[in-house]
């Protein structure tokens, strides 16, 4: 995606490999997530942990949506 981006040229074989390939190790990842870390969870953590988890979700701040904002605003300026 780096090179994608720098618009290195790539034959489309080669990135489809590449992204299929990352695409299975995502899936496999939030397979064993749903299978082991989530049970865990539920069963180890309190009402109170959920909801300190929560609200510490809700204060967490994207980095990639705070650039997309600056980003924005940078587009919308020069309109």
């Amino acid at each position: 995606l780096a090179n994608l981006l720098l618009e290195v040229e790539m034959p489309r074989d080669s990135f489809v490999k590449l992204a299929r390939a990352f695409i299975e190790r995502e899936r496999r990842h939030m397979s064993e997530e749903e299978a082991v870390f989530l049970p865990a969870a539920h069963k180890g953590l309190t009402e109170a942990d959920w909801d300190e988890i929560g609200a510490n979700t809700l204060a967490a701040r994207d980095p990639l949506v705070e650039r997309a904002k600056v980003r924005f605003a940078l587009i919308r300026d020069a309109i």
